[in-house]
């Protein structure tokens, strides 16, 4: 639509990130303005994103279960976590998931050097899990873990969140490129990835609230 238009401003901010979720318009220019200004960008993948695994799950698709969550990496444990696990059809997902595939960015590319480690939680001497997971992997108070071998990652259109992005240090306090004055970037477009729950809205707001101060501050002045 504006493809025929010039604009003309003293500050740009740019808010939109790679290729997650396309539903809210995201398509990558965010990280490919920056790459042309020739900022350093961590090339982005997908977070907040389900895991499809080789074994089919559909037995007990929807159940959600409290368990420890072990990532390994050619059989070295980089990450372990104990929260929600959500089980459905083909994939796993829940919080546990989302924070331990921050954990393995070339994943899609090499899915067979990753496994996930499910450890399900005693209380009281007695197992935490419903029947029909006790049933399809045999579990008992001697046996609460369950390995998964990862086919891949759920798609772009499905992740939720973009990690890595612009360098932290192309940008100044106020999040606005020290190369390009009145450059900004805000959001997932920068390099500052946390744990979930909601940490990419948080972030959001905050470095929102980051730039407002570099104008603030111009104002008092």
């Amino acid at each position: 639509k504006w493809k025929n238009f010039t604009f003309y401003t003293k500050n740009l901010i740019i808010a939109v990130w790679w290729k997650s979720y396309p539903q809210v318009w995201t398509d990558g220019f965010g990280f490919e303005l920056a790459k042309k200004f020739g900022l350093k960008v961590y090339k982005p993948y997908k977070w907040l994103v389900w895991v499809v695994t080789k074994e089919k799950l559909s037995d007990f698709a929807g159940t959600t279960i409290e368990a420890k969550v072990s990532l390994f990496y050619k059989n070295k444990e980089n990450f372990s976590q104990i929260g929600n696990v959500l089980f459905t059809h083909w994939w796993l997902s829940w919080p546990t998931i989302y924070n331990a595939v921050l954990y393995w960015p070339d994943l899609d590319e090499n899915p067979q050097d990753y496994k996930i480690k499910i450890q399900f939680l005693l209380k009281d001497g007695k197992i935490q899990v419903t029947k029909r997971l006790k049933k399809a992997f045999n579990l008992s108070e001697n046996n609460l873990e369950v390995e998964f071998n990862i086919n891949s990652l759920k798609s772009w259109k499905e992740a939720k969140v973009t990690a890595w992005g612009v360098h932290t240090d192309e940008l100044t306090k106020f999040l606005e490129s020290k190369k390009f004055p009145g450059l900004f970037f805000i959001g997932e477009v920068v390099d500052i990835t946390g744990h979930t729950w909601w940490f990419n809205l948080q972030w959001a707001w905050s470095s929102g609230y980051c730039i407002a101060e570099k104008f603030r501050v111009i104002e008092i002045q």
